[in-house]
């Protein structure tokens, strides 16, 4: 996770919210509708904020025919009926971080870190040991987003994070043989390769950008497997 700016609601939101607020109290449906909280141009505009990733673990979101893996989710639920068709309370989630968040009801939301808080900056909470994600100096709002989100218990995402550090160790080794092939290289040398293509991987438009940015602040981390 890393810390998102929330722009202007969409201008369907702007123009209904009211109207769909109304209809949704009335209606006495246990849920909003989704057609209308998850309106094309709510996902789009969410969907911007993110990179097309999820808020909350940073996994890309794969297109399909239709729609897409990202799920348009209520942060903070839908009750009041007000947070149905609230702009701040709207977040682009994959399937896995939508449901580890119901599943641990125990936990709440409030205790948790906001992708989109300005105030806090999800990285002074989190850290990463390889694809594990742990709380930076046992942050309590840290260890809370971990275990609400199961950002270590989704094994298809430990897996697709285990991947994506794999790509960064073959190019890691690819760049030091070459640069090795114009002359000798001292370990400063190796470290300028390995931040150099850390900060690559780190980048806000890519999957797991908050992983790499942890990395980087571990003396020797992206040196060891």
């Amino acid at each position: 996770m890393r810390g998102l700016r929330r722009g202007v609601a969409p201008r369907v939101l702007v123009d209904n919210a009211e109207r769909w607020t109304k209809d949704y109290r009335d209606s006495g449906s246990a849920r909003p509708d989704s057609r209308r909280y998850a309106h094309k141009d709510v996902r789009r505009a969410l969907e911007d904020m993110s990179a097309q990733k999820c808020f909350y673990c940073e996994r890309a979101l794969k297109p399909r025919e239709g729609g897409s893996d990202a799920e348009v989710e209520h942060r903070r639920g839908v009750r009041p009926h007000e947070l149905g068709y609230l702009w701040s309370n709207l977040c682009l989630s994959c399937k896995g971080c939508n449901s580890a968040k119901k599943a641990r009801p125990e936990i709440a939301i409030e205790d948790t870190l906001d992708p989109c808080d300005e105030a806090v900056d999800p990285m002074d909470h989190l850290d990463a040991h390889h694809e594990y994600a742990f709380p930076l100096r046992g942050s309590l709002q840290g260890a809370a987003t971990i275990k609400k989100l199961g950002l270590n218990t989704q094994i298809e995402l430990l897996l697709t994070r285990g991947r994506c550090l794999g790509e960064y160790w073959r190019r890691r080794g690819d760049r030091i043989a070459e640069a090795a092939k114009s002359s000798a290289l001292s370990e400063e040398d190796v470290v300028a390769i390995e931040r150099s293509l850390a900060e690559e991987f780190a980048r806000a438009e890519l999957p797991f950008s908050w992983m790499f940015r942890a990395l980087l602040r571990l003396p020797g981390a992206l040196s060891r497997r």
